[in-house]
């Protein structure tokens, strides 16, 4: 892997123009590295909607694991509010907070990534 990328890299530097020669490097047609198009235009449709599938379930998965925690945490927190440990208490809070909060940015971040996604395809 590391020679084939050493090889890729010597191929490019070989492709560019010199700065100090005006131009007069490489022959300009060679390109090695060809631009690489992240759409999904190559692929056959079932694998466009299999990769759709599976972005979809592991937002909605990080949703919900963010609410499983923030329930767990909440529960934790009442458990030791009711049993006067104020310390699991004060990491039950703690825990719960982040867990929101980690939902609401999974959150946000699943419009935005298929907005981009859709975008690209």
């Amino acid at each position: 892997m590391i020679q084939q990328l050493a090889a890729h890299a010597t191929l490019l530097l070989a492709a560019t123009p010199s700065p100090g020669t005006g131009g007069a490097g490489a022959p300009s047609g060679r390109d090695p590295l060809p631009a690489v198009n992240p759409g999904t235009d190559g692929l056959p449709h079932q694998a466009s909607d299999a990769l759709n599938k599976i972005l979809s379930w592991s937002m909605y998965g990080a949703v919900t694991a963010c609410g499983i925690a923030a329930l767990i945490s909440a529960g934790f927190a009442g458990w030791a509010r009711m049993s006067a440990r104020p310390q699991q208490f004060d990491r039950g809070l703690t825990a719960f907070g982040w867990a929101v909060g980690c939902g609401f940015l999974v959150g946000i971040a699943i419009p935005l990534v298929n907005t981009f996604y859709n975008l690209s395809v």
